[in-house]
């Protein structure tokens, strides 16, 4: 009972402060290959290595593909993980880990760490905001979520030319907040908004994301 009521708890605290959308990259040109590196712990002075040159949020088309995510436990999980880190059931061989990512804040660095579990289709976020300043937990999925607070939520797919999806987000709308995340080749950005404004975001490096195979949060 006491857990039901603090993972309760945690998404109720997210949609109050959130607005927003995810991503899908599993056709774009091996992406994890390309930029996913495995290794040590990042450090505080990685932040030196962040190859972004600004803080720009990616754009989704308006002509992009629109794809409802049903409001029920395993949806956000199973997109996230289909689409935005494909390789994470490739790199977690129990079938749980974390996927560690660094990147900047609008006042300095920000780090995240996202826990997957694919037994449970549990996803769990830790976003640390303006060198640690501030902090953002919160059950992204999870199956004892309650949905009664989130109004929608859907995938969103940019296409190239050669017809192979080049960006995407996927967005969890609640009736006055929400986040996003959206995804290209090498950037990520995590975004949260509230009345339609843009309240606190990160842009991430994907240069520099690394999996922790067995970790849980």
């Amino acid at each position: 009972m006491i857990r039901k009521f603090r993972i309760f708890f945690i998404l109720f605290s997210c949609l109050f402060f959130c607005n927003g959308s995810f991503a899908e990259i599993n056709e774009i040109n091996n992406l994890d290959g390309d930029y996913i590196n495995n290794g040590k712990e990042l450090r505080k002075d990685d932040s030196k290595k962040v190859k972004l040159k600004n803080l720009k949020l990616l754009k989704i088309k308006k002509n992009a593909i629109r794809t409802k995510i049903q409001l029920k436990p395993g949806m956000v999980y199973g997109r996230v993980n289909k689409f935005i880190f494909p390789n994470a059931k490739n790199k977690f061989i129990g079938g749980f880990g974390r996927v560690a990512l660094f990147g900047k804040s609008k006042k300095g660095n920000c780090e995240a760490d996202l826990f997957f579990n694919k037994h449970s289709s549990t996803l769990f976020a830790a976003i640390y905001f303006d060198n640690q300043r501030s902090t953002r937990e919160f059950y992204l999925d999870h199956p004892l979520l309650i949905y009664s607070d989130v109004s929608s939520q859907y995938m969103l797919s940019e296409m190239n030319k050669a017809g192979k999806i080049s960006k995407v987000a996927i967005v969890v709308q609640g009736e006055n907040s929400g986040f996003k995340i959206v995804r290209d080749l090498k950037q990520m950005d995590f975004v949260f908004s509230s009345h339609d404004k843009v309240v606190e975001h990160c842009v991430f490096d994907l240069s520099l994301t690394q999996y922790f195979d067995g970790e849980q949060e």
